[in-house]
């Protein structure tokens, strides 16, 4: 039982069944943009190795930190390093963020180090180059910039 349809009515129906799939795909897409999962900022086999800041330089040297200043002991580090591993809400990234609150992070196993930057105007830290970002509420905030306080 063939459908009998003229050129026009199957132009018809081919008009309507793209228009269908454009919906469901812009529908789909913006399901997936609304339920953003919340994710740590670093993966919880990361391994650091070295930590920079415009005002210290944290290095591991085993299962000890070694600081520029006498602020930071390991405890502090470690409790410091915990923030990375907890999941924050992703968002967008801020395209005019000020680039003077970065931490430098060097992972085992990887050549070049990671750079992320504080954006205080909307609590968030996000990658250098990177057109997303986590979302932090102003406690998180504080607790990640005060690697960035001076001694």
């Amino acid at each position: 039982m063939a459908l009998k349809l003229s050129k026009r009515g199957w132009n018809n129906v081919l008009i309507f069944a793209i228009l269908l799939f454009i919906i469901v795909i812009n529908f789909s897409q913006q399901r997936l943009l609304d339920h953003t999962e919340d994710s740590p900022i670093l993966a919880p086999s990361a391994q650091v190795l070295s930590i920079q800041t415009a005002v210290r330089q944290l290095d591991r040297l085993g299962p000890s930190w070694r600081a520029s200043d006498e602020v930071w002991n390991t405890a502090a580090v470690e409790a410091w390093l915990a923030l990375w591993f907890e999941p924050y809400p992703v968002t967008d990234a801020n395209p005019n963020i000020s680039l003077d609150k970065m931490i430098r992070m060097q992972l085992l196993a990887q050549q070049e180090p990671i750079v992320f930057i504080l954006d205080e105007s909307l609590l968030r830290i996000q990658p250098a180059n990177s057109d997303w970002a986590w979302q932090l509420s102003q406690q998180q905030f504080d607790d990640f910039a005060r690697m960035l306080i001076a001694p």
